[in-house]
C-alpha cells in the first residue's frame, strides 16, 4: 500500500506567462507536499497560444492521479495570460 501524503494549492488568480507551456509552479504555491519540486514542475498546458481560465476543479481533477494526495484548492480559478503577438492590449484589459 502506498503512504498517501495530501498537500494543498493555493492559486493565483492571474498569471502572465512569457513561455508557450505552463507548469503548476506557474498557477499555484505548493504546500504540504513531500516532493514538492515534482508537483511545482508539473506540466499543466503545452503551447498555450491564447488566455484561458482554468477553473480549480478542472485543476483538481487533473492533479488527483499521482502518489500524493491533493487535500484541497484554495482560490476558485486562475486566468493564464500568455504575453506573446496574439493577445492584444483590449483583450487584457478586459480580464
Amino acid at each position: 500500500m502506498q503512504n498517501l501524503h495530501a498537500y494543498r494549492l493555493y492559486l493565483n488568480h492571474r498569471v502572465e506567462i512569457k513561455e508557450s507551456d505552463v507548469r503548476l509552479r506557474d498557477i499555484a504555491r505548493v504546500d504540504g507536499a513531500s516532493n514538492p519540486e515534482v508537483l511545482e514542475g508539473k506540466l499543466i498546458a503545452r503551447n498555450l497560444q491564447r488566455p484561458v481560465y482554468l477553473p480549480a476543479g478542472e485543476l483538481q481533477s487533473r492533479l488527483n492521479n499521482g502518489p500524493e494526495s491533493l487535500e484541497r484548492v484554495h482560490g476558485v480559478g486562475v486566468w493564464i495570460i500568455p504575453l506573446n503577438r496574439t493577445v492584444s492590449v483590449g483583450k487584457l484589459e478586459e480580464m
